[in-house]
C-alpha cells in the first residue's frame, strides 16, 4: 500500500511541475514574443539564443 501511495504523490508533484513549467514557458515566450515585436519595431533585432 506504501509504495501505491507515494506513486500517486509522486505523479501529482510531477504533474504540477510539468504545469508550473508549461506556466514558465508560456510566461517566456510571451515576453519573447513582446521584445521582439518591440526590437521589429526599432530595428533589426540580434539572432535568436
Amino acid at each position: 500500500m506504501a509504495s501505491s501511495h507515494s506513486k500517486v504523490e509522486g505523479n501529482m508533484a510531477n504533474s504540477h511541475i510539468k504545469i508550473e513549467r508549461n506556466w514558465w514557458a508560456n510566461r517566456v515566450s510571451t515576453a519573447t514574443l513582446k521584445s521582439e515585436h518591440h526590437q521589429v519595431a526599432k530595428g533589426p533585432s540580434p539572432p535568436f539564443i
